[in-house]
């Protein structure tokens, strides 16, 4: 499985039947939107839906979801409990020091848990950030879009002024062109009167 919408298909295999209806209502995220996902139809799934299934699926190791390395499920967390309440039984020279080895367990369990969840918080920190870059990226496109348009309707502006005062000069011209032939109609009819 090299990409994470197979290995969401996967996790939709194995504990949903392949159903998606019921994986997504089980989510809260859109049918179509897991549908995509599974159906490689969507690149790659978004923020809110990976940090559905983290969450509501404690049990899927986040580390194997986001790259594929490692088991879909966390190591055995009693296996280890086990191992560390062996320990504990064990006495040397009548002192009981399995506690001591038990918190060690704990805590080295405990410290591997943390690095998984701050290397998960750090992932999605950038996650984060590119999806600001990119609603920063649409903004700036819409304010240069909005610009694009404030001056093409200056250009609109401008163009109808000049229309109008292109129409008042044509209706101008043609008034003094119209005067004149009446003019020169009348000089014509005044000559015509002479000559008879």
């Amino acid at each position: 499985m090299e990409t994470i919408n197979e290995r969401i298909n996967y996790i939709l295999n194995v504990n949903f039947n392949a159903n998606v209806a019921k994986f997504s209502r089980f989510l809260g995220v859109s049918h179509t939107t897991l549908n995509n996902i599974v159906a490689n139809k969507m690149n790659k799934p978004s923020f809110d839906s990976l940090e559905k299934i983290i969450t509501k699926m404690p049990n899927i190791d986040a580390n194997w979801l986001l790259t594929g390395v490692g088991n879909m499920l966390k190591s055995d967390e009693k296996s280890v409990q086990s191992n560390s309440n062996l320990q504990h039984s064990s006495q040397i020279n009548g002192n009981v020091v399995g506690k001591d080895i038990k918190i060690n367990s704990e805590n080295h369990h405990q410290d591997g848990l943390i690095e998984e969840k701050e290397r998960i918080i750090r992932e999605l920190d950038i996650a984060l950030k590119e999806k600001d870059q990119i609603i920063k990226d649409g903004s700036d496109a819409m304010v240069k879009k909005d610009k694009i348009l404030a001056e093409k309707d200056e250009l609109l502006k401008d163009n109808d002024l000049h229309i109008k005062k292109l129409t008042s000069e044509t209706f101008k011209i043609n008034e003094r062109k119209d005067a004149q032939i009446t003019e020169l109609h009348k000089q014509i009819a005044n000559l015509i009167e002479k000559i008879k």
